[in-house]
């Protein structure tokens, strides 16, 4: 009788075991991926925006993550040009040497102004790419502007957007 229940504690101390590897590699994943997810959101995110207040045109560009952005360019294809001046405001890219957590450079570049005919040639859809590093990898973020929704427009109120 004592030789049966010595198997039977043998069968249940197997099986314990065997359910304590799986939760324990369970919990060994889970750490794995809380750690992944860590590492993932505290890295530098650049953001880049066009955003109207009332007759102007605002260009925003800013580090919306938590740690500092190195050796930042920002690519705008096509050059970005005005509707007042019908030339290219800014150069087909920007550059920064870093980008601290949480700063915003604001630049109003541009003023809303129906159409007159004479700006058929400024091209409503941009592509901005900013690349940057941070603890030596490389990050790719890609934005499409698109100013169709300005076009005729002479005044902006908050909740037009």
């Amino acid at each position: 009788m004592l030789n049966v229940l010595n198997q039977y504690a043998l069968v249940v101390q197997a099986i314990s075991t065997v359910i304590l590897v799986l939760v324990t590699a369970f919990y060994a994943w889970q750490t794995y991926q809380t750690v992944k997810t860590m590492k993932l959101s505290n890295r530098p995110y650049m953001n880049f925006s066009i955003l109207p207040k009332e007759k102007i045109l605002r260009m925003i560009i800013q580090n919306i993550g938590n740690r500092i952005a190195e050796d930042v360019k920002i690519f705008i294809d096509p050059p970005l040009k005005s509707e007042v001046v019908n030339e290219t405001f800014l150069r087909d890219k920007l550059s920064y040497p870093s980008f601290p957590p949480n700063y915003k450079f604001e630049m109003d570049f541009d003023i809303v102004l129906p159409n007159n005919g004479n700006n058929q040639m400024i091209p409503t859809k941009y592509i901005v790419n900013i690349i940057y590093s941070f603890e030596s990898n490389k990050y790719n973020e890609k934005y499409e502007i698109d100013f169709s929704m300005f076009k005729n427009k002479i005044y902006f109120r908050e909740r037009d957007m």
